[in-house]
């Protein structure tokens, strides 16, 4: 019998949480397209009901941020329709759902850290459906958690880290400084998200653990360009990172320029916070280097 189902298990978490639950001798189901498909609901449904898995994590999204301002209806079966009938089938199944969603759920103007509490304002089609998502979870099912996490970085996959380094042997890099936020490693969320998964998995609707969380990277929140300039300094690059304000840059896609969520509700309840995510980034370069990339 299999003790967790895990959609997204190639991604950043997913495949993180694959590895630490094997490590553990856990027996993780992780099934991919075509037989869970986030464009196909009706996948998802069905892999749920032929699992016996207790307890289902979503680490599945659509996480292109501009391709969601193209085709937000694409992304809205991603993040807000396949979660909704993750739920749905959860609770036919009286299995534990463990959703994740993102800091972009905001519009970034609060002066202060963004508690669970606060109302949700997405600036664009992304943070649209992933609102939609959390809130379809939650609504549908007692036994949902719905996991609010910020800027995951691996060595894994294409994100601010991996591309930062890459960029390394420019000379000079324009980085926004007037976006700030919490950097999350994958590895850090995931090791939480197998402890919630294995607390929770015979716990009755109820508790206090299920709900809303703010599951962001430990330690001191930090611009973009804070972040750049670390990790550029960590690899021995003498790349100039140059701060620009997001309106210059012209994007087209708006984003919280305070991302830093507040993890009070993890401390509380769960009596701790992801490690520092300093620590993180050191590891994940360390990975890099070792991989030769």
């Amino acid at each position: 019998m299999a003790d967790l189902l895990v959609f997204g298990s190639g991604g950043q978490v997913g495949s993180h949480l694959m590895r630490l639950a094997a490590e553990g001798a856990l027996h993780v189901e992780g099934p991919a397209r075509p037989d869970a498909d986030l464009d196909r609901p009706e996948t998802i449904a069905a892999a749920i009901a032929a699992s016996k898995a207790p307890v289902v994590v979503n680490a599945a999204a659509w996480t292109d941020v501009p391709g969601a301002e193209r085709d937000e209806a694409a992304a809205i079966r991603a993040n807000a329709e396949a979660p909704a009938v993750m739920a749905q089938a959860c609770a036919r199944a009286s299995k534990v759902l463990i959703h994740i969603s993102t800091d972009f759920v905001f519009d970034g103007e609060k002066t202060t850290p963004y508690v669970e509490s606060d109302p949700v304002a997405p600036l664009n089609a992304y943070g649209r459906g992933k609102a939609a998502g959390e809130r379809a979870v939650l609504e549908t099912y007692g036994r949902a958690l719905v996991v609010r996490t910020s800027w995951v970085f691996s060595a894994q996959g294409r994100n601010f880290v991996t591309a930062i380094r890459a960029a390394g042997d420019r000379p000079r890099l324009d980085v926004v400084e007037d976006e700030i936020g919490l950097p999350t490693p994958a590895d850090d969320l995931a090791g939480f998200l197998l402890e919630a998964a294995l607390a929770l998995r015979d716990v009755p609707a109820g508790d206090p653990r299920f709900g809303l969380l703010h599951a962001p990277g430990g330690g001191a929140p930090v611009s973009r360009a804070e972040f750049a300039r670390m990790i550029l300094t960590s690899v021995g690059s003498s790349a100039e990172v140059v701060p620009v304000t997001a309106a210059s840059r012209n994007d087209p896609v708006r984003r919280p320029a305070n991302a830093v969520l507040h993890d009070g509700r993890l401390q509380r309840l769960w009596g701790r916070s992801l490690p520092d995510w300093r620590l993180g980034l050191a590891r994940t370069l360390a990975e890099l280097e070792e991989w030769g990339q």
